[in-house]
Parts: structure tokens; sequence; C-alpha cells
């Protein structure tokens, strides 16, 4: 059972940074996420004792399972989610140490160290799509409708711009010059 008090602190670190420090909306998202798992990791035990915590945070998030719509993936956390997942802690606890009562026995040493260690991590072949393949799926054929069309036009924006899917999925038609044939994917867009 999570320890009422850490999750009040945590909450109140999420709001200093919405209200104070005015990070982005997409931005806090990722700090809920990745402060869960701190969360999680101190399960009944206040904050303040976090550095007598067994297994030491960064280990624990080695062995942290993914799971998706309620459903263990069978893999465990990136290197890079651990990797934010520490930064967000240290990031927590330097603002606790200085802006709440009880946190200032934590010493900053051990805040220092709440970084993941080295690690070996497998790299997976890839599957690549050569031009022939992609030309061959985004190919218009006779009885394709609006939406198949559009969607064949998707895959051909990404294969060309190299762009990711969530970059697509949220790109304002403004951020479009067909007229240059070109892409913009500047903040303001």
């Amino acid at each position: 059972m999570i320890c009422r008090q850490n999750y009040l602190d945590v909450k109140s670190w999420l709001e200093y940074h919405r209200d104070v420090r005015q990070l982005s909306e997409k931005t806090l998202t990722k700090y809920r996420g990745s402060i869960r798992h701190l969360l999680e990791w101190a399960d009944d035990v206040p904050f303040s004792q976090s550095h007598k915590i067994r297994p030491v945070y960064p280990v624990y998030l080695r062995n942290v399972p993914v799971v998706r719509n309620y459903k263990p993936m069978g893999c465990t956390l990136s290197k890079t989610t651990q990797d934010l997942a520490c930064l967000v802690a240290r990031n927590f606890f330097t603002w606790a140490c200085r802006a709440l009562n009880g946190y200032r026995v934590i010493d900053p040493i051990w805040i220092e160290t709440l970084r993941p260690g080295r690690q070996v991590e497998e790299v997976k072949e890839r599957e690549l799509y050569t031009l022939d393949e992609v030309l061959t799926i985004t190919e218009p054929a006779a009885g394709d409708g609006l939406k198949v069309r559009r969607d064949k036009a998707a895959v051909a924006l990404l294969f060309l711009s190299g762009m990711r899917v969530g970059a697509l999925v949220t790109l304002p038609v403004m951020a479009l010059d067909l007229d240059k044939l070109a892409v913009k994917q500047w903040p303001e867009f």
C-alpha cells in the first residue's frame, strides 16, 4: 500500500512543476508515469526513509515489468525509461529537500546515487523495408477509398521523412507546406 504522505508530496511536486515551472501537460504526463515507479518502490515506507529501502531504486527499476492495458508484455523497462525514472526521482528528492519538512535528513550524496547502473541491453535486429516494398505498400489501387488513400499517403510520409508515428498523428495541417514539399516540425505548430 502506497504511503499517503508520499502520494501527497508527489502531488505537490507535480503541482509545483505545472504552476511554477510551467511545464506542458505532455511533460507532466511523462513525469507522472516515472514518479509512479518511485511510489511503488517505496510502497508504505515514507520517502524520508527511502535511503534504507532495499533493493535500491535503480536496481528495482531493472526488474519492473512493462504492463500495457493491465496485461504484462513479458519484458522489463527500457534503459531510456529507467534513465528518465531516475532523473525524475533525483528531481523530486532535490525539490523535496528544499521545499518540504522532513526531507532534510536525506543526504544529497544519496540523491546523486539515483542513477541506473551500467547494463548491457540486447540490441534486436530491426526489420527494415526496402524502397520497392514501400512503393508496393503505398501504390494506389482502383478500389481504394478515401481512408485507404489517406493511410497510404501517411505511410509514404513516414518513410520519406523518417518521422515518428506520434509526430505524424499530432501534426497540424498548417505544418505541411505542399508547395515546397516540406514539413515544418517547429514547436509553435
